[in-house]
């Protein structure tokens, strides 16, 4: 773990008062899934059998879906997990109403993790310039360049994102793994460093952000169209 490299992605910040300030993101490698880390364990250990290990870690997800939906505290190799409630309440008397409130995961990193991370070897470099997400925030998981609320809102923050221009393909969109393109019902704060969306209704699976705009540093219209796909896999559950 210790040759881990990784590499931050400098970017102005967009934070009032924050001017001649930088905010860094890690630049993302890829995503791994449950058949990946079954490749790797078998090579490690060729005695299991590749379908086997695939089946276990199914299985082990599935338990601990249950057992976060009944309450209970996961604890495993990588995280503390618990579920948290979101949202305010009237009074004591007040009853849950998804409407102003939602469920959602919240991790605690394990020893093991904290340790690894510790001997990872960060570079930095200036990040792309143009149109960027910097960060992708689904307002009712409270997660960052992870998951997606179908039907919810979700902020965009980065640089050169106003959607604007006359381009007829410019807009911001979610692509599903079948080739499925979703697009969001209303666009509401549209700025060059933050935009606001209001999302469809989408099935579960994986979806790839991307934004096309003619937005210029000066935040107004030029001639060259920008696009941009953000590199993290976002996930509707």
């Amino acid at each position: 773990m210790a040759n881990s490299k990784l590499y931050a992605e400098l970017y102005k910040s967009q934070l009032t008062g924050s001017a001649g300030k930088f905010t860094g993101m890690i630049a993302s490698t890829g995503a791994i899934r449950n058949e990946d880390i079954a490749n790797v364990i078998s090579e490690e250990r060729t005695e299991f059998r590749k379908e086997t290990i695939i089946n276990v870690l199914n299985l082990a997800d599935q338990a601990k879906v249950t057992a976060l939906a009944e309450g209970k505290v996961v604890i495993d190799g990588v995280s503390r997990m618990k579920v948290a409630l979101s949202g305010t309440f009237d009074s004591d008397k007040d009853e849950f109403d998804t409407e102003r409130h939602s469920l959602s995961v919240k991790m605690t990193q394990s020893a093991d993790l904290i340790s690894a991370l510790a001997e990872v070897e960060v570079v930095t470099h200036a990040g792309s310039t143009g149109t960027t997400v910097h960060r992708f925030y689904d307002v009712v998981s409270g997660t960052t360049n992870d998951q997606i609320t179908s039907g919810g809102m979700a902020y965009l923050y980065g640089a050169q994102l106003r959607i604007i221009g006359d381009n007829e393909g410019n807009g911001v969109f979610l692509t599903a793994t079948d080739g499925t393109v979703y697009q969001p019902i209303a666009i509401g704060k549209n700025e060059p460093g933050e935009v606001d969306i209001l999302l469809p209704q989408m099935p579960s699976g994986e979806y790839t952000l991307s934004v096309v705009t003619q937005c210029s540093s000066a935040g107004t219209a030029m001639k060259t169209i920008n696009t941009y796909v953000l590199g993290y896999t976002l996930t509707v559950a």
